[in-house]
């Protein structure tokens, strides 16, 4: 009887390796599927900056004028919103800046559901300095910057 408790305690140490080595996959399949769907969720609570009529015209004298309507498509009010602008032309940068809603960084927050809700959009209006020959790519991209990253005037 001596002999069999030790190949009995074998067994159950070989059979519950095989379930920890089974079930692992599965646990971790799992974590991953779970944070996708945070991330996908995270997603849907951030704001979202829909460009409506946002452009820019070029006067050829080193001034590009940046105007137009952007609405938050979000249910999160976007703080700190911006317009990045990056002109360049086929060999070199000429000139990257963010173009901010109103004087300042800390103004200018669109509020949350603004295009859902039809109520008043942010209107861009602003010029944007370059030297040298007139860019041949202009790259108007939308964005916001988080409450806690607002610099202070």
């Amino acid at each position: 009887m001596a002999q069999k408790k030790p190949r009995n305690i074998f067994f159950i140490v070989i059979i519950t390796l095989c379930a920890i080595t089974v079930l692992s996959p599965t646990a971790i399949f799992y974590s991953l599927q779970i944070t996708d769907l945070q991330n996908q969720i995270n997603n849907l609570q951030a704001p979202k900056l829909v460009n409506i009529s946002l452009g820019y015209s070029d006067n050829n004298q080193g001034t590009i004028y940046v105007k137009g309507y952007v609405y938050n498509a979000g249910n999160v009010t976007a703080d700190g919103c911006y317009v990045d602008v990056h002109l360049s032309t086929d060999s070199m940068n000429l000139n990257s800046t963010y173009l901010y809603f109103g004087k300042d960084p800390s103004l200018g927050p669109i509020f949350g559901g603004h295009y859902v809700l039809g109520k008043t959009p942010a209107y861009v209006d602003g010029n944007i300095s370059y030297t040298g020959s007139p860019p041949t790519n202009v790259t108007l991209t939308l964005g916001w910057t988080a409450p806690w990253q607002i610099p202070v005037p």
